[in-house]
């Protein structure tokens, strides 16, 4: 199966429990995770569910489509590597998130890489 991604950030101040397709998923409050962009935004809407029920005890006349402005649960969709399809969607994310982190990683140490080449060249230049 390939799987875009979409990095999910609780950003509430309490732990955050995923559910989908019957699994659950906990995500610690101001904790990141990387999903498929179609477990994100199910979390998303969970998630702002949840903190819109709060939000509105305090507020009455607080409206659902103002208060969904004000926040921000998801970062950009990210192009990822497939993985097996004979196994079940809570191992496909697992494995998923494992694939995206190595990514990440390997990106940025490129990155870092760069940095370092262009640090030598100007020390050369220097000389």
């Amino acid at each position: 199966m390939q799987y875009n991604t979409t990095k999910f950030t609780n950003i509430d101040d309490e732990t955050f429990i995923g559910i989908y397709d019957g699994d659950k998923y906990e995500v610690e409050s101001k904790d990141e995770r990387y999903f498929p962009t179609f477990i994100s935004k199910h979390f998303e809407a969970q998630l702002l569910e949840k903190m819109f029920q709060k939000a509105s005890t305090a507020n009455n006349k607080l409206k659902y489509p103002e208060f969904i402005k004000t926040v921000n649960v998801l970062d950009e969709e990210m192009i990822t590597v497939s993985t097996k399809s004979e196994i079940s969607i809570k191992q496909s994310v697992l494995v998923h998130e494992q694939q995206v982190k190595v990514m990440l990683a390997e990106k940025e140490r490129a990155e870092r890489s760069k940095v370092v080449e262009a640090m030598d060249i100007a020390k050369e230049d220097d000389r």
